[in-house]
């Protein structure tokens, strides 16, 4: 997972130890992310929207989530084979920077 990293100086909560204020904060973290972890239907979402957005021939699931073995912390591998020609029509966007982007292999 890409982010950016937030440096929190860590002060024991009053009544707790330093260790155990650091398990509170990992449990609160843990909580977070799980709210974040993809479900079924946000896969069953995912996959659909690419389907209606780009209309690939097929959208190929690999990793966890096909095995069932997916957990809070798995991430979605998905494979989209595009046409060249769609790939092509990419080349035309520019970058946010307003310079124009590097052509797809």
């Amino acid at each position: 997972m890409q982010g950016t990293l937030i440096f929190i100086p860590l002060q024991p909560k009053p009544g707790y130890t330093l260790a155990e204020t650091a398990m509170l904060i990992a449990d609160k973290v843990r909580a977070a992310l799980e709210e974040l972890a993809p479900t079924q239907e946000k896969v069953d979402l995912a996959v659909k929207t690419t389907v209606e957005i780009a209309q690939p021939s097929r959208v190929i699931l690999f990793g966890s989530w096909p095995r069932g073995e997916a957990r809070w912390d798995s991430d979605l591998d998905m494979d989209v084979p595009m046409p060249h020609s769609f790939l092509n029509s990419l080349a035309r966007f520019t970058a946010p920077s307003g310079r124009s982007s590097k052509r797809f292999p």
